[in-house]
């Protein structure tokens, strides 16, 4: 520094590893702005999680289980009887597709009635085709509650049905003691109406001439 002039000089180059020398690039994060961004790789769980707290995961070695396992004959006994309830939907199906063919060739009826009388094996059909929907697939193939759940509809489906069966059974003994009297009355009339139509000459006088 002695034969230049002051504060003119270089300053020494370090190439130490503990201090790295950068170049400046005033540039780079507009640079990077302009990268496409990585996308996100898609979820595989499920899309909507409500155990994100840490004390959700833990397992507590001292919990008691509130549930009973069920047995091997009560798993059994409910196979049992999903086939028995398919077999009933099944008849239930066939006596509702003959009940509406039957309803609809029946003529001679009030036509509010005949329309009421038609609701139920309609009704009944839907419902049966459903239940035999549900009562062929594997019982594992549902959660408790969802068949529960259908076990409570078609209760009171078969309720809906069972009041529509009761008033075409009403009507219909309606209808046929109406037509039953009709008949009786009918036939009184038919018997009587001779004797009313016959001609009776007056007393003391006689069709034939008399004789002189």
């Amino acid at each position: 520094m002695g034969g230049s002039q002051p504060f003119m000089y270089n300053a020494e180059w370090r190439n130490d590893a503990r201090f790295r020398t950068t170049i400046f690039d005033p540039k780079a994060v507009t640079r990077a702005s302009w990268e496409p961004k990585p996308r996100k790789p898609p979820r595989k769980g499920p899309l909507i999680s409500f155990d994100r707290h840490p004390d959700a995961h833990m397992v507590i070695s001292h919990q008691n289980n509130p549930y009973v396992p069920l047995g091997r004959q009560v798993k059994k006994w409910t196979k049992a009887l999903r086939n028995v309830q398919l077999l009933v939907r099944i008849l239930e199906i066939n006596t509702a597709i003959g009940s509406l063919v039957l309803l609809i060739l029946i003529t001679n009826i009030n036509e509010a009635t005949g329309w009421i009388m038609r609701i139920s094996p309609g009704v009944a059909m839907a419902h049966c085709s459903y239940a035999i929907y549900h009562l062929s697939r594997s019982a594992s193939g549902r959660t408790p509650g969802s068949s529960a759940a259908y076990h409570v509809f078609a209760a009171i489906s078969d309720l809906v049905v069972l009041s529509f069966v009761l008033y075409d059974d009403w009507s219909s003994r309606l209808t046929l003691h109406i037509t039953l009297d009709l008949l009786v009355v009918g036939s009184n009339v038919s018997q009587n109406q001779p004797n009313a139509t016959r001609y009776e000459s007056p007393r003391g006088q006689s069709d034939s001439k008399a004789i002189p």
